[in-house]
C-alpha cells in the first residue's frame, strides 16, 4: 500500500513538473531533483529492510556475506547511475546520461570480476576431476 501512494504521489508531481517546464524550465528541474530526493527519503524504511535482510546473510557464513556485500554495492551503483542518468536527460543531456550509464556498467563490470575468475576457477576444477 505504501508504494501505490509513493506512485501516486510521483504521477501528480510529474503533471506539476510538466505544467512547469512550460513556464519555467530551470524550475521544473530543480522541482525534479527534489521529488527525487523525496521519493528516496521515503523509500528508506524498505530500502532499510532489504539491507537488514542481505546483512542478515552474515550468519551464514563468509562466502556468502561476501556475495550479498557485492550484491548489495551492485545493487547501489545501478540505482545511482539511473537516478543520475534520469537527471542527466530531463536536463536535456542525453550524451552525459549515456556515459553515466557506461561509467556505472563499467563500475559493475570491475567488481564482478573476482568473483567471476573465482566460478571459473571452479568449473576448471570440476572439469579436471571429470575423466
Amino acid at each position: 500500500m505504501e508504494t501505490l501512494r509513493i506512485v501516486l504521489i510521483l504521477l501528480a508531481c510529474a503533471c506539476a513538473c510538466v505544467i512547469v517546464r512550460l513556464y519555467c524550465p530551470e524550475y521544473a528541474i530543480v522541482l525534479n531533483l527534489c521529488i527525487g530526493a523525496c521519493t528516496l527519503f521515503c523509500l528508506l524504511p524498505q530500502l532499510r529492510q532489504i539491507a537488514d535482510m542481505f546483512f542478515s546473510f552474515d550468519a551464514m557464513g563468509a562466502s556468502v556475506s561476501s556475495f550479498s556485500r557485492l550484491v548489495l554495492k551492485i545493487i547501489g551503483i545501478a540505482y545511482l547511475a539511473q537516478f543520475a542518468a534520469d537527471t542527466c536527460i530531463d536536463c536535456g543531456e542525453k550524451a552525459l546520461a549515456q556515459k553515466v550509464t557506461f561509467a556505472a556498467r563499467t563500475g559493475i563490470l570491475v567488481l564482478c570480476l573476482p568473483t567471476v575468475g573465482t566460478i571459473l576457477e571452479l568449473l576448471f576444477l570440476l572439469l579436471d576431476g571429470v575423466p
